[in-house]
């Protein structure tokens, strides 16, 4: 008796067990959707490298949206970089580090070190930020 009722338990479960498999299959191939290519918007990555005493590249240019700057430190002592009220680290030489920013609003930006006295002494730059380029769109009108 316990074995026909085993059995008829298992059978049972056996088309909820295919129904809950076969919704989680279709869940994730709906959750995967677009490849992020496709719905992602594209970063700008610049690099700065900075030694005693100096930024280089002292001047750069980025569109506005994703940033993403990553910082070397080439010099011999510790070194770091703030752009737009976010700062990397202190790393050592040879060391890198990396700064994100999601959403970087055009306009003019100053970068340094901020160790003391080293942007004093020569460690800044410029950041300038300038606006996405608008797609633009036609209409068409036809007379008939």
């Amino acid at each position: 008796m316990r074995e026909k009722l085993r059995a008829l338990m298992t059978e049972r479960r056996r088309p909820l067990a295919a129904v809950l498999l076969s919704g989680a299959i279709a869940a994730g191939v709906f959750a995967a959707g677009a490849p992020a290519e496709e719905t992602s918007q594209a970063a700008t990555r610049l690099t700065v490298a900075g030694s005693e005493f100096k930024l280089r590249p002292a001047r750069l240019t980025a569109t506005e949206g994703i940033v993403v700057i990553r910082f070397v430190n080439r010099g011999s002592i510790v070194h770091d970089l703030r752009v737009a009220g976010k700062r990397t680290p202190r790393i050592g030489a040879g060391k890198t580090a990396t700064l994100r920013f999601a959403n970087l609003k055009p306009g003019t930006y100053r970068f340094i070190c901020t160790v003391p006295e080293h942007a004093a002494a020569g460690m800044r730059g410029v950041l300038t930020v300038k606006a996405a380029a608008a797609s633009e769109t036609t209409e068409t009108t036809e007379g008939h």
